[in-house]
């Protein structure tokens, strides 16, 4: 027999859903644009990136979003925007 953990509202809105980093390439290949992650599966080093920078933790997006995002990181002002310009310093 197998039991579930509880889980919130807001972690199962989130279960399974992937996400999408749109930020610059990083780390000389390490974290790549349009890179894909299942939501809160990060390999051990994308974790320490983002742990690192709030930036960083700003520029994953759910698939869904993708185009929407797209169109606001080039959008001088746009909080995306501004996280991919403050990235590039904090890493």
């Amino acid at each position: 027999m197998t039991t579930k953990k509880p889980t919130t509202k807001k972690a199962q809105a989130t279960e399974g859903k992937a996400v999408v980093y749109i930020g610059p390439t990083l780390g000389g290949g390490a974290l790549m644009r349009n890179a894909v992650f299942r939501a809160g599966e990060f390999p051990p080093h994308i974790v320490s990136m983002r742990e690192k920078s709030e930036a960083l933790r700003g520029l994953f997006v759910p698939v869904s979003e993708l185009a929407t995002a797209r169109k606001r990181i080039t959008v001088r002002g746009d909080i995306l925007n501004t996280y991919a310009r403050q990235v590039k310093h904090d890493i």
